[in-house]
C-alpha cells in the first residue's frame, strides 16, 4: 500500500502544500486527487526525503513526480538512481539523463530578481507594468547553467558516461506568468533570439517580412553580459537539450506530456535522438548557409 504523500505539516510547509493537504475548496480536492494518483506511481522512485520536501517545495517536487510518471506511462524504462541525475532510460542502447529544475524569482528587491505580480481588486484602477523579459531571461539562462555545472559534477564521478545524452528539464511555473511566453524565452535565453521584427515595403498593403534581431547576451543590473546562445555558440556542448514544461497541478490523465517541448542543442557532442520521446513535441532544425531553421511547435504548444 501506498505511504500517505500528505502528511501532518511541519512547522516550515509552503502554503500551497497546506491549503491542497486540506482541500477545502473543489479546485484543492482536485489537485489533491492529482497529486496523489501521480504518487501511486512515483512512489518506488522518490528518494528518502521525498514527502519532506514535497511540503516545503510543493511546485519543484510536484515536477519531479509529473515528469517522472509522465515517462513511466510512455512505455520509457525509467530509473532514479540515487546518486545521479533525476530521470535514467534509454534509447537505442544508448542512456538518457534527464536534470530537472523549476527557477523561482530570485532574491525579493533584487535587481535581477523577478518582481512578484501585482493584482488590483475588481472594480480598482488597474496597474500596467513591463513584462520583465530580461530578469526572465536571467533566471532561465542561470538555472541551465546552474544543471549544465550539475552534469559536469555526474560526468566526474562517473555516474554519466562520456557518450551518455543529457537533457535539462525546466518547469516555466516557478515564476509568475512565465509560462505564458516559454516558446519565445527558450529562443532568447539560448538560441540568441531577440525581439521579434516586421517589415513592411512601400505600396504594400502588409507586412513582407517578420523575423527576431540578435541576441548575444543580456545585461545584469551591476553590468556583467550573459551570453544567450549557448546552443548555437558549441558553448555547452555537453548539453543535448531542454524539456520546456508549461504543465501545473492539477493536470488530467489526458492532457500528460503535451505541454512538454524537446529544445536540441544544435552544436551539441550528442544530439538528442530523433524518437527519443513518445510524448510531446521535439523541435527539429534544418541547417542552411545562414545557420539553421527551427520547426517551431504549433500554436496550440507555444
Amino acid at each position: 500500500m501506498p505511504t500517505d504523500l500528505f502528511g501532518p505539516p511541519i512547522p516550515a510547509a509552503c502554503r500551497a502544500y497546506i491549503n491542497i493537504r486540506n482541500a477545502e475548496r473543489e479546485a484543492t480536492v482536485a489537485a489533491r486527487t492529482n497529486c496523489e494518483a501521480l504518487w501511486r506511481d512515483f512512489e518506488p522512485y522518490a528518494d528518502e526525503h521525498f514527502r519532506t520536501q514535497f511540503q516545503l517545495h510543493f511546485r519543484e517536487r510536484w515536477f519531479e513526480m509529473y515528469l517522472t510518471v509522465t515517462m513511466i506511462r510512455a512505455g520509457l524504462d525509467v530509473a532514479c538512481p540515487k546518486p545521479g541525475p533525476d530521470i535514467r532510460f534509454s534509447h537505442a542502447g544508448r542512456p538518457v539523463w534527464i536534470e530537472m529544475i523549476c527557477p523561482g524569482p530570485g532574491a525579493p528587491g533584487g535587481g535581477d530578481s523577478v518582481p512578484q505580480t501585482t493584482y488590483t481588486e475588481m472594480g480598482a484602477t488597474p496597474t500596467v507594468t513591463t513584462v520583465p523579459i530580461r530578469q526572465q531571461v536571467l533566471r532561465l539562462t542561470g538555472a541551465i547553467e546552474g544543471k549544465r555545472r550539475k552534469f559536469d559534477d555526474y560526468r566526474e564521478g562517473g555516474i554519466v558516461g562520456a557518450d551518455d545524452v543529457c537533457i535539462i528539464a525546466v518547469s516555466f511555473r516557478g515564476i509568475d506568468w512565465m509560462w505564458a511566453d516559454a516558446q519565445d524565452l527558450m529562443l532568447r535565453a539560448v538560441y540568441g533570439q531577440g525581439d521579434q521584427t516586421v517589415s513592411f515595403a512601400p505600396g504594400e498593403t502588409g507586412p513582407t517580412e517578420f523575423g527576431r534581431r540578435a541576441l548575444a547576451s543580456v545585461r545584469r543590473t551591476k553590468g556583467a553580459q550573459v551570453p544567450v546562445t549557448s546552443f548555437v555558440d558549441s558553448s555547452m556542448p555537453l548539453i543535448s537539450a531542454v524539456i520546456s514544461s508549461t504543465a501545473t497541478c492539477p493536470i488530467s490523465e489526458a492532457e500528460m506530456g503535451r505541454d512538454l517541448i524537446v529544445w536540441p542543442n544544435l552544436t551539441a557532442d550528442r544530439p538528442v535522438p530523433v524518437g527519443a520521446f513518445p510524448v510531446g513535441f521535439q523541435v527539429s532544425a534544418q541547417e542552411t548557409d545562414q545557420g539553421w531553421t527551427l520547426q517551431l511547435p504549433p500554436d496550440e504548444l507555444a
